[in-house]
């Protein structure tokens, strides 16, 4: 297995993985959205410049740090629906 790494941050890693020197690859991105409500808007922005960077197949995986419905959300105040 070959891994060329192209970035990071503390919310993300950005890889190509091809099974050997001469296959066609794949994009990994690992992606850990920010707890900080007024900064994930930023998060989501790097995932979309990142999944624009390349035309290969890709694999997002991580944690996004969203809920798709109220009840999976415990503690804090109670989202307005259009932030779910």
């Amino acid at each position: 297995m070959v891994v060329q790494f192209w970035s990071f941050s503390i919310e993300h890693i950005d890889d190509d993985i091809y099974e050997d020197s001469t296959s066609d690859g794949w994009r990994l991105i690992g992606f850990n959205g920010n707890l900080v409500m007024k900064q994930q808007r930023g998060s989501w922005e790097r995932l979309v410049q990142l999944s624009r960077n390349n035309s290969t197949p890709r694999v997002c995986v991580g944690d996004f740090n969203e809920v798709l419905f109220q009840h999976e959300k415990l503690g804090g105040a109670v989202r307005p629906r259009w932030q779910i």
